[in-house]
């Protein structure tokens, strides 16, 4: 499946009225343990629960200080 044929049935499963809310899966091989935590905080359905910008920068600051590029 190409990425626009999977956009667009993601895209799809957002617009059906009725259906509960749709989150593409987040394969464990693609993303640290801590960011799929973050990205799934920030999917939580109530928006008092979900993470402040203040919250999601320190985030990515903790992850970034993990990460080490090699050029």
């Amino acid at each position: 499946m190409n990425h626009f044929r999977v956009i667009s049935v993601i895209i799809g499963h957002l617009q059906t009225p009725g259906e509960n809310f749709f989150r593409p899966l987040i394969p464990g091989e693609s993303c640290s343990p801590t960011m799929r935590t973050m990205i799934e905080n920030c999917w939580e359905e109530d928006p008092r629960g979900r993470p402040s910008f203040a919250e999601i920068d320190e985030n990515f600051r903790q992850i970034r200080a993990c990460v080490t590029v090699v050029y």
